[in-house]
């Protein structure tokens, strides 16, 4: 890792730019998949009129990624916004604990510290 250190502040600042963009992209598109994991799980924990009605993954994942960009950024939330609880109607209640949106806000709060150390 050192060598790509010295690499990164020995290069251009075109190419260390480009680079910052793409690994931008790169982790915000792994967390925008974990959150449509999460939101698998706990559907009522994502709120937006166009993520719980979305059939294609196209559009989910649109929105996830949104989600995921404006938290490692900690730009602030805009028309999607993950719930800190929702009422929940399925029997599935391993991963919640008294209608909390554990697993979102876990995900969404390890991707904020990410784009705190990544800054």
């Amino acid at each position: 890792t050192a060598n790509f250190l010295f690499w990164i502040l020995k290069s251009q600042f075109s190419i260390f730019a480009l680079f910052s963009c793409l690994m931008f992209v790169f982790i915000t598109l792994v967390f925008a998949f974990l959150v449509i994991v999460a939101a698998h799980f706990e559907p009522a924990c994502v709120t937006s009129s166009i993520f719980e009605t979305a059939n294609s993954f196209v559009a989910r994942l649109n929105d996830a990624w949104q989600l995921s960009w404006t938290t490692f950024s900690t730009v602030g939330y805009g028309m999607i916004s993950p719930s800190t609880s929702a009422k929940f109607t399925d029997e599935m209640d391993y991963l919640r604990r008294d209608g909390t949106c554990a697993l979102i806000s876990f995900v969404l709060s390890v991707e904020c510290l990410v784009g705190i150390l990544f800054v």
